[in-house]
């Protein structure tokens, strides 16, 4: 019996698991050599379980890589022997991802080995210096043609997990690419050093290596959202500008050691491409000190994902710096240059760097160097997460499921580690801890290089309630993200909490948008938002007198005042908005960004620039909650009728008839309604729930979808109260401040604006005065629409008094005809009648035209 250790029933299991797994893949692809030996140590199971993982893994990765291996015709080919392949030098160090790998089963983020379409010469590229270049289709362009400047679809770059394919890694151009031949080129180390070097790509690729999996990012990530703030120097980045690659190359620090560093600590590496600019070559330093500690794992890459450097990323080798910005990591290398202070050049000195928000064209103008201060200089990334799921424009429909996976991943530099994850559905009041999936096996206190995933479930009932979705991140450090953008001249580190915004385009269904999308694309919500700042000019902006929020609560006692982004609105005077003005002032002295936004039409934002009078000074207290109102009860009336009772935190008179505008604290929208009753703090409204089954509301009523929904104890915002109406007594009204009197009253109302109808007229009934004649009318749908009608038959069953009460159901004609109307309303006493309307603005304008044709004056007649 042999002295080997035998494997046990685990380990057997294991082996027999990758030798079916490695059988599939060389059937099912020839290219696979099924004979090639396995290299372990024979008698150790542990050692033949990690030579089939690894031959598993390299099997998958050939497989991926030969969908999207170039084509060369015969001329290419010629040119490829001079452009000796890297490939063919044998690495001296074990792959970090191969080591670390799990095993099929385990992985909570599959890494996706999909098979992209071949990249290709791309028609965008025939008439540029890159035309000779294959690139793939699927990048996003941001700057035109040429230079190349572009980044992955969000999806696609999340599905590919911890290895971001190279031909969908974001590319950062300043030019043309540089043509290199791979025998030819050196890379020269020089400056303050005891021994100026120059090494030939020969020799680098005969040197000791490492291989790293390593993210980084475009300092200019999500600046798209800054632009639409107001214009920076940048392109238009959207939130893909960022890449996790497996890197192979020499580390830095042995070029120096070789070099021998002649410096102060303080000293800087400079690092120096190939590229040809007309500034000048692309040129940037950072400190020696950085360089020089090994556990940076600082290099100068040749392969990215065990390929040669495509020509976009630096081929034949670039600089990689782990925890930096992508703008340090210098491609098509040629120079590596010691000297005391930070470089001078052009493109170091004006990229790269965030300067204060009030610096800009204008100031730099006016103030000689004030971007080359290096306070300004940006080394290390900042904290950053993205939502990727749900995507843009993606429609959750709640009605099918209970929960929802929310997923997107997390990143931030200086080789920190990501140690939380939070997304919240109610504006950063409160957060739900996300599941974090990341490339290691287990957090450790080393340097980190990766980027992280995540992953929350969350309820859609949550989600259909809620205006927007929020993720932040918090580091090893205790970084965070910054809820608001902070803008600067160049769009950089731009890393707020990303926010998607919902809205319920049918029942029970949910539409998410991101803010933007990137380059040229458009239809993120931020979009739509940054209309209304282009109503001004930047130096209109800033020319505005300055507006306090105390200010604003003071005038809203006089004037209906509104913010929108930060501009304040007088609309006091503004008659026209299709709602009617009870619509505004549910807004007086309240921020309506949102939903502003939301709903309007670019019409909307031309009449807007009027009715400007300033711009906020200062941020909002929010702590104040007196409009919130709790649902303390909530009955059935009736198959279409709900009655809510609502505790509030102010009490109502109980001499005025009004009507309050009721809207669901994260919804975008609100609704008026009169209260049938009110008691001191408690009112009682009844809604009228609109079905999707209704022929003329296929989605229903949003609104009271909404509604029908929320349950005792759950809060809304009441807003109000509101109305021009007020019944004193005895026949005497009150309308805009001035008294009348009027014996024979007729109210006309259609649908639920029977609810104000009902208020007075009980108030009049209690009075008890029978000189007083009512005729009330109610234009619906159908008698199963006919709101409150239990109700007016109670009243007209105690009523002492001339009273009727008819219904008048939809026909071909509308509601009412002038006929019906005359029926109605008959023609004695007409000086002493008074008329009142309460609907939709069409069955007004409507009832108004008919009762001055019929001979009434317009001053008879008055509006709820």
């Amino acid at each position: 019996m042999s002295d080997r250790p035998q494997p046990g029933k685990l380990a057997q299991g294991k082996i027999a698991l990758f030798e079916t797994l490695i059988s599939q893949q060389t059937e099912n692809d020839n290219s696979l050599d099924r004979r090639k030996p396995l290299k372990y140590e024979r008698g150790q199971p542990g050692e033949k379980i990690k030579a089939l993982t690894n031959r598993w893994v390299e099997n998958a990765m050939k497989t991926s890589r030969q969908a999207n291996e170039l084509e060369y015709d015969a001329t290419e080919s010629r040119e490829r022997k001079e452009l000796t392949p890297i490939s063919r030098y044998r690495d001296k160090t074990p792959s970090r991802y191969e080591a670390k790998l799990r095993k099929p089963q385990d992985f909570k983020q599959k890494v996706i080995f999909k098979k992209l379409p071949k990249i290709d010469f791309q028609e965008d590229d025939k008439l540029t210096p890159d035309a000779w270049i294959k690139r793939s289709p699927h990048l996003i362009r941001l700057t035109g043609k040429h230079p190349l400047n572009a980044e992955p679809p969000l999806t696609m770059l999340f599905e590919n997990g911890y290895k971001t394919p190279n031909e969908l890694f974001f590319v950062r151009n300043h030019g043309a690419v540089p043509k290199i031949n791979f025998s030819e080129h050196r890379v020269t180390v020089t400056g303050l050093v005891k021994n100026e070097l120059v090494f030939s790509m020969e020799e680098i690729m005969n040197m000791e290596m490492i291989t790293e999996n390593v993210f980084f990012a475009c300092t200019g990530n999500r600046r798209k959202e800054l632009n639409l703030i107001k214009k920076t120097r940048g392109f238009n980045y959207g939130a893909a500008a960022v890449g996790t690659a497996e890197w192979t190359g020499v580390p830095l620090w042995k070029f120096l050691e070789m070099a021998g560093v002649n410096c102060s600590e303080s000293a800087h590496v400079h690092l120096e491409g190939s590229d040809e600019l007309p500034k000048g070559s692309y040129d940037t330093s950072i400190p020696l000190l950085w360089c020089m500690d090994k556990s940076k794992k600082y290099m100068l890459a040749v392969k990215m994902n065990g390929e040669t450097l495509p020509y976009d990323h630096g081929y034949p080798v670039r600089a990689i710096l782990p925890g930096l910005t992508g703008g340090r990591m210098v491609k098509w290398l040629k120079t590596i240059r010691i000297e005391e202070d930070e470089s001078t050049n052009y493109y170091h000195m004006n990229d790269n760097r965030v300067l204060y928000d009030y610096i800009d064209e204008e100031y730099i103008k006016n103030n000689t160097g004030v971007v080359e201060k290096k306070i300004f200089c940006v080394y290390e990334l900042n904290i950053q997460s993205v939502i990727v799921y749900p995507e843009h424009d993606e429609v959750i429909d709640t009605s099918k499921s209970e929960k929802y996976k929310l997923k997107g991943f997390a990143q931030t530099g200086g080789l920190r580690w990501i140690n939380r994850v939070e997304v919240s559905l109610d504006k950063g009041l409160t957060w739900n801890q996300a599941e974090i999936i990341r490339f290691e096996k287990e957090l450790t206190y080393d340097a980190n290089f990766n980027m992280v995933f995540w992953e929350v479930e969350l309820s859609t009932k949550d989600i259909y309630h809620a205006a927007e979705i929020s993720v932040r991140a918090v580091d090893s450090a205790f970084n965070t993200q910054p809820e608001n953008r902070f803008w600067n001249i160049m769009g950089m580190m731009n890393n707020s909490w990303y926010k998607l915004k919902l809205t319920r385009n049918d029942a029970f269904k949910v539409n998410c948008k991101h803010p933007t999308l990137p380059g040229a694309q458009g239809g993120g919500w931020m979009e739509k938002q940054s209309e209304i700042m282009k109503l001004l000019e930047a130096n209109e902006i800033e020319g505005l007198p300055l507006v306090s929020w105390k200010d604003i609560e003071i005038n809203k006692k006089t004037k209906n005042i509104i913010v929108i982004n930060d501009i304040v609105f007088d609309v006091s005077n503004y008659n026209d908005h299709p709602g009617g003005s009870d619509t505004l002032k549910a807004y007086n002295g309240d921020d309506c960004s949102d939903e502003f936004t939301s709903i309007h039409s670019a019409a909307a934002y031309k009449d807007a620039k009027k009715y400007i009078i300033g711009r906020v000074s200062d941020s909002k207290d929010l702590s104040s909650n007196d409009n919130m109102a709790e649902i303390i009860h909530k009955e059935y009336i009736n198959d279409t009728d709900i009655l809510l009772k609502i505790h509030t935190k102010k009490n109502y008179s109980s001499t005025k008839c009004f009507h309050v505008m009721l809207k669901h604290p994260d919804f975008e929208f609100a609704r008026a309604y009169t209260p049938i009753d009110y008691d001191g703090d408690v009112m009682s409204i009844v809604i009228k729930i609109y079905e999707p089954k209704i022929p003329r509301f296929p989605s229903g009523g949003k609104f009271t979808q909404i509604l029908k929904t929320m349950n005792i104890g759950e809060k809304v915002k009441v807003m109000g109260p509101f109305g021009e109406l007020e019944y004193v007594e005895k026949g005497s009204f009150k309308s805009k401040g001035d008294t009348f009197l009027a014996k024979s009253f007729h109210f006309f109302a259609a649908g639920t604006g029977i609810a104000p109808i009902y208020s007075w007229v009980k108030k009049m009934l209690k009075e008890n005065d029978k000189s007083l004649s009512i005729t009330v009318t109610h234009c619906c749908e159908n008698e199963n629409h006919a709101l409150l009608k239990n109700e007016f038959e109670k009243l007209f069953i105690i009523a002492d008094r001339p009273m009727e009460v008819n219904y008048v159901f939809r026909n071909m004609e509308g509601y009412i005809t002038r006929e019906k109307m005359l029926q109605i309303i008959g023609m004695q006493f007409r000086h002493q009648k008074v008329f009142f309307l309460c609907g939709r603005p069409t069955f007004c304008e409507q009832m108004t035209k008919l009762l001055i044709g019929t001979g009434f004056k317009n001053s008879s007649i008055f509006e709820f």
